[in-house]
């Protein structure tokens, strides 16, 4: 899917698997794929995410991985993802 330039499918798969290793405690895998959703998220194609999945995926991906950061204790990345999150969902 990345090859094809697909990044639609890349986000939502990053954030489904965060998401996924967020409710099972595994918080590192979670920052990491949550971090790879937010990479992948393109601003731009934010109403097409939602059309097409229901959620604005890239805001999503945000809020879980600051709350992640939090869980890992690194209050400071937490904080630049919340401010982040907050500049994106305006």
């Amino acid at each position: 899917a990345s090859a094809a330039g697909a990044t639609d499918v890349m986000c939502e798969a990053h954030y489904c698997m965060g998401v996924t290793q967020f409710y099972l405690g595994e918080l590192p895998q979670a920052e990491r794929e949550l971090a790879a959703s937010v990479a992948a998220f393109v601003p731009a194609q934010r109403s097409r995410y939602f059309q097409q999945f229901g959620i604005d995926l890239g805001t999503c991906a945000m809020a879980y991985r600051g709350w992640v950061l939090s869980l890992l204790g690194r209050p400071a990345e937490a904080r630049a993802a919340a401010r982040r999150l907050l500049q994106a969902a305006s």
